[in-house]
């Protein structure tokens, strides 16, 4: 059967060195090299997160990996060219290579190619035979190539990707090869292993699946109608991919598996601090693995450390950069606030509930509301700050004190100002600055001021001269 290839890397993409796969830098659409099944999509395992892999009809996996924001899910089967993801751009970037069908490795890894003594099995310094094999392909198909560092690790078989058979409708429905055995008419234990692919271990961990595995092989049932029997279990209807993955990887790999939650868990405390979200042993354990078995993306992940936020303590990390941005606003709107509405509010935008736009035009409608006799000019995108500085500037000149220290929402004064009063027409207008200035004189802390006693020293040298004592002023 001929099958279809397409350039899997799209526009804004460069290529880099090739070890695994083929290392990419920039941003831009990723699409399906071939026809095939979804069996990955988790975000967790690799720099960045994404490892996304797919089954092709021609019985090979190709992986995309790293900074990667999916548009798939397990199970969907995909064309050639359909976009699956974008590369976000991220520092570490992404790589594209011939995957094992094992969540989370390369078929570089798999074969035993990558560079001993190098960081969790990621060649770094050496080209792999599957990553120069798979940066050859994809660049005949005008993908940029990748660059070759030292001298290449194993070799591939010249068989690889030939007359490999193509996945069954059967083996679509679970994202996982068919046996190659289909028209066997007494199928073993072992092809209904091969048929349920990398969950075969769950056969003799989970007794619901143990049960179907030894009525199939007693009762000669086809491949086919074994896979529909698991899919109907209780089992794994009750279980997402993600965690069937994830508990099969635990029987298959326990070391891998406990890798994968290590990572996990270092993956959510980083998080985490970044969000200024500090989470006690207990919380990082469920978090961690509720992130791993829900499949969750990073979004959903953030979303749920926020809960944890605690509304009573100093903000720090992200969320002291929003807090302090909240009370910015707030300020330069004059709209009264205080910690616990603040800290609130921090959290909403923490989980991806709202937004500092959002607040912002809250702000904006409750500055209109408070001074309607500078609405017309907050709609034109002026700050109730910058409306009011000249009554600020005015009062602290007149009064002799800091103007960092007049706040615009506690100061009755330039409340009232700002409130208006209405014109002939009706309409609320600001008090004129020289009538606000009279107002500030009546203020009982400005007969204390040197400005105070300069206007009345003025006024008796003045009184003085017109009756006649010194010289006229």
């Amino acid at each position: 059967m001929a099958y279809v290839y397409k350039n899997p890397i799209g526009a804004g993409l460069y290529g880099q060195r090739i070890d695994q796969g083929v290392d990419y830098g920039g941003s831009g659409p990723l699409y399906a090299l071939s026809s095939g099944v979804i069996t990955n999509v988790y975000g967790s395992g690799w720099p960045g997160g994404a490892f996304i892999e797919i089954h092709l009809d021609d019985g090979r996996y190709v992986f995309y990996a790293e900074d990667i924001a999916p548009s798939v899910h397990v199970g969907q089967r995909v064309s050639a060219g359909q976009l699956i993801g974008r590369a976000t751009g991220g520092g570490d970037g992404i790589e594209v290579g011939w995957g094992s069908g094992k969540p989370g490795v390369a078929m570089a890894r798999a074969a035993g190619q990558t560079a001993a003594g190098d960081r969790s099995g990621d060649p770094g310094r050496y080209t792999t035979a599957y990553g120069q094999h798979f940066s050859n392909f994809i660049h005949s198909l005008g993908a940029p190539a990748g660059h070759t560092y030292g001298p290449i690790q194993g070799s591939v078989p010249g068989t690889f990707g030939r007359g490999a058979p193509q996945v069954s409708s059967a083996g679509s429905s679970l994202g996982i090869p068919a046996a190659n055995r289909l028209g066997d008419p007494n199928p073993s234990a072992s092809d209904y292993q091969v048929a349920l692919g990398s969950l075969a271990g769950l056969l003799t961990a989970i007794p619901e699946l143990h049960s179907i595995l030894q009525k199939a092989v007693q009762g000669g049932w086809a491949v086919t109608k074994f896979q529909q029997a698991i899919q109907q279990s209780h089992w794994y209807r009750s279980s997402n991919a993600a965690t069937r993955e994830l508990v099969a990887l635990s029987y298959s790999d326990p070391a891998e598996y406990r890798t994968r939650v290590a990572q996990a868990s270092a993956q959510v405390a980083q998080i985490a601090r970044q969000m200024g979200v500090p989470l006690n042993a207990g919380q990082l354990a469920v978090i961690s693995h509720e992130f791993l078995t829900l499949g969750w993306t990073t979004a959903t992940l953030q979303a749920d450390i926020a809960r944890q936020y605690n509304l009573k303590a100093q903000p720090q990390g992200q969320a002291a950069g929003i807090y302090q941005q909240l009370t910015q606003l707030y300020g330069d709107y004059g709209v009264p606030y205080n910690f616990a509405t603040v800290q609130y509010r921090t959290q909403q935008i923490l989980a991806g509930r709202q937004t500092i736009d959002t607040y912002k035009q809250n702000a904006i409608n409750a500055a209109k509301s408070l001074y309607p006799g500078v609405a017309g000019q907050i709609d034109q995108g002026i700050t109730v700050r910058q409306i009011a500085d000249p009554y600020i500037n005015a009062q602290a000149n007149l009064l002799e004190i800091d103007p960092q220290s007049i706040n615009i929402g506690a100061d009755a004064g330039i409340k009232r100002a700002l409130q208006g009063t209405p014109n002939a027409t009706g309409v609320k207008v600001a008090t004129p600055l020289w009538q606000y200035e009279q107002q500030v004189r009546s203020d009982p802390r400005w007969q204390f001021t040197n400005n105070s006693r300069d206007v009345a020293s003025s006024a008796l040298v003045q009184l003085g001269a017109d009756f006649g004592f010194g010289p006229k002023g």
